[in-house]
């Protein structure tokens, strides 16, 4: 049992040394734009976390995974470089790309290298996460979708107010003609009667 404990500790303090000050890299890749169409400006941010206990030294951001067939891009790059991502820091990058028609596309993640070491060389690497297919709207089916619909929406209230109205008036006839169930002409006759 002592034996086991002892591995144990052997084993977290050799973890605990082979992790000190090694930075450690979360890359996420996103589309800003809630929903591209051909032709605008479409936001690609790629996101890096440094959650290691280390600094990240000369950080190379590579994204070439657009298609130049379908995309160009428009402002920006895709490559981007930092000197330094401290430890419990981030940074982030940004550009724009156009499509030039609408569809799905597929993606690639982004690819970042880094060295552990001011002045050595990018022998470590992170990939973003993946974003699967990428899907460039018609302007006219954005359009459709964030419209504001008057037209239905009135067609809506008219039929939840005549499926209200009926009923109501329904009840108005009989509170006024009739009284505990008994038509008020026929109590009006046995009370002269």
């Amino acid at each position: 049992m002592v034996s086991a404990k002892l591995v144990c500790v052997l084993l977290a303090i050799c973890a605990a040394v082979a992790l000190a000050d090694k930075p450690s890299l979360v890359v996420s890749k996103s589309i800003e734009t809630k929903a591209p169409t051909p032709n605008s400006d479409i936001l690609v941010s790629v996101r890096i976390f440094n959650v290691g206990s280390g600094a990240a030294f000369n950080v190379l951001v590579k994204d070439d995974s657009w298609p130049e067939a379908n995309f160009t891009v428009a402002h920006g790059t895709p490559l981007a470089s930092f000197d330094k991502i401290l430890p419990g820091s981030n940074v982030t990058h940004n550009y724009v790309i156009r499509a030039s028609k609408p569809g799905k596309y597929p993606t690639e993640p982004a690819y970042i290298y880094y060295s552990l070491t001011a002045g050595g060389q990018q022998n470590q690497n992170a990939v973003s996460s993946h974003m699967g297919l990428v899907r460039v709207w018609r302007a006219n089916e954005v359009e459709r979708k964030s419209a504001p619909h008057f037209r239905e929406w009135g067609v809506f209230t008219l039929i939840a107010l005549l499926s209200v109205a009926f009923p109501l008036l329904a009840y108005i006839q009989i509170t006024v003609n009739y009284e505990k169930g008994v038509p008020k002409a026929l109590l009006a006759k046995s009370k002269r009667a």
